[in-house]
């Protein structure tokens, strides 16, 4: 009788998350009910979370400095050029090779929320998708951002021209990207969707972060 009972009232549980999450999708109006929530999931979730923290300061660092020393790549031997030069291409490699880790990093974050509490609801898959939304659209213009020449208005001998600086000044008549000519105005809005992305998912994975410190192992508010 105690198994035939146990089993009736597990199957009546699943029977009443399953509706409920069904009247999520809907838009209905769903009364608060702690979800059962596994506890290894919710560690994992919570390590993605620190992991892409980690990594988007790693891109806040890194940006910094390429904003004030960035060069364009050389044809030359690295051993040749100048110390300055070597460290701006080799903070370019971090850069890349870190988004590229955020974007991953922020799939993984998605999936464990998912997997620890389901699709309840429209407001949950955004919460899930938009960490990889952000970091994968910060990374697409990101790309579109290194140039490699610069052509200015008129010559001026022994300037030094890095970073990009130049966005914001009329030095710039237009610039060379990967040899297509690029205006000015359309690298600026490339520069300012690329810091507005980045500043979105640093939010975002502080929100996350938020929910997860205010709810309980089980799920459920904490007083």
């Amino acid at each position: 009788m105690g198994a035939t009972g146990t089993g009736e009232a597990e199957h009546a549980l699943a029977a009443r998350l399953a509706e409920q999450r069904a009247r999520a999708i809907l838009g209905l109006h769903v009364e608060h009910e702690a979800l059962p929530v596994d506890p290894k999931l919710r560690t994992a979730r919570s390590l993605a979370l620190q992991v892409l923290a980690i990594e988007v300061l790693v891109l806040v660092v890194s940006g910094v400095y390429l904003y004030f020393a960035y060069r364009p790549a050389s044809s030359y031997d690295p051993s040749v050029l100048p110390p300055a030069v070597r460290l701006s291409h080799d903070v370019q490699r971090i850069h890349r090779l870190t988004a590229v880790l955020a974007v991953g990093t922020s799939v993984v974050a998605g999936i464990l929320l998912v997997a620890e509490k389901g699709i309840v609801g429209w407001h949950r898959l955004a919460e899930a998708v938009s960490l990889p939304l952000l970091a994968g659209a910060a990374l697409i213009t990101g790309v579109l951002l290194p140039w490699d020449q610069l052509a200015l208005w008129s010559v001026e001998v022994g300037t030094d021209i890095k970073g990009y600086g130049f966005l914001f000044g009329d030095r710039v008549r237009f610039v060379l990207l990967g040899g297509s000519e690029i205006s000015l105005g359309a690298l600026r809005s490339g520069f300012a969707g690329h810091l507005i992305l980045s500043v979105g998912l640093g939010v975002g994975i502080f929100l996350g972060a938020r929910r997860l410190r205010r709810t309980g192992p089980d799920g459920t508010p904490r007083a």
